[in-house]
């Protein structure tokens, strides 16, 4: 017996909007326990990598929010399977680019953290280091940078209405809007993570020997175990991104792909949104902490 295509379109845009809904969830929940925490609004050695972790948040969130307003459209569309462009309009196409560009924004949310923790590897007597006022501004460029990027394939028109899933994408067989997508969004921000906990780790192998500092090599392994959960978390990222590019290259070999593609590649992005808070939590002692002791006042022991 062969399923219907509107039952599997149906449970593809539940699930999606599952992972997105718990994604969003997470992060409000994050924030709002971080800014009620007084031992995170003290001013100490974690406050830029406070401040760093809370605008990753604020990514994930505003992409989720986008991402749940697209399915939620996506669902609709499914379920009246009669509706012809019913949502094709320009709220539809900057809907789409405002997705974009918040993905765009959290890969490189990564970059700036792995780069803080370089910055105070490389540079330690550095009076740059822990200015917030200088991060709250690469922050800002950050986002500004990002929205530039993505308005490229919005300006080319590579973010396109799909009449069968109701809303406004770049679809993985455009090859234009994939080869600027796929190297400004996660190739780029990818490799300069890479750069830089290499290079890191280079150093710190080289100079770990005449630093007599007990304080500073504490401070410094610390900071070389955050640069790898920050790999951990663009690796799997760019793994849950992998049949979105397997996608793509086949797409250009056959010339066209079968139309459960396009819902498989949201999954396993929602997939990845709804999975990286709890990864941030649980690679993160103070996050972890945070909640920890949170849930311990709601349901004390004992």
């Amino acid at each position: 017996m062969q399923v219907p295509t509107q039952f599997i379109n149906i449970l593809f845009d539940s699930i999606i909007l599952l992972f997105a809904a718990i994604s969003l969830f997470i992060c409000i929940l994050t924030l709002i326990f971080m800014f009620l925490s007084k031992e995170i609004r003290r001013k100490n050695d974690e406050t830029i990598n406070n401040l760093l972790t809370k605008n990753t948040f604020v990514t994930i969130i505003c992409s989720s929010v986008f991402l749940l307003s697209m399915y939620i459209r996506t669902l609709y569309g499914h379920i009246n399977v009669n509706m012809t462009n019913g949502f094709d309009g320009w709220w539809c196409y900057f809907l789409g680019y405002l997705l974009y560009s918040c993905q765009v924004s959290f890969m490189y949310s990564l970059f700036i953290h792995a780069l803080y923790r370089y910055i105070r590897i490389v540079f330690p007597n550095s009076n740059q280091q822990n200015s917030e006022r200088i991060y709250q501004l690469i922050i800002l460029v950050k986002w500004v940078i990002s929205f530039l990027l993505v308005l490229i394939c919005y300006l080319l028109n590579d973010i396109r209405y799909v009449n069968d899933d109701s809303n406004c994408q770049i679809e993985v067989v455009n090859l234009r809007g994939m080869v600027t997508i796929i190297p400004i969004g996660y190739v780029i921000p990818s490799n300069l993570i890479t750069i830089c906990y290499v290079y890191t780790l280079y150093f710190y192998r080289k100079s770990i020997r005449i630093r007599n500092d007990i304080r500073q090599r504490t401070r410094t392994h610390r900071d070389i175990l955050v640069l790898k959960r920050i790999s951990t978390i663009i690796t799997f990222v760019n793994v849950t991104g992998l049949p979105t590019l397997l996608l793509c290259i086949l797409s250009a070999i056959l010339g066209q792909l079968p139309w459960w593609t396009r819902p498989f590649g949201w999954l396993t992005l929602s997939f990845a949104y709804g999975s990286v808070p709890f990864i941030l939590i649980l690679v993160s002692p103070q996050l972890k902490r945070l909640f920890v002791r949170r849930f311990n006042r709601i349901h004390p022991i004992g």
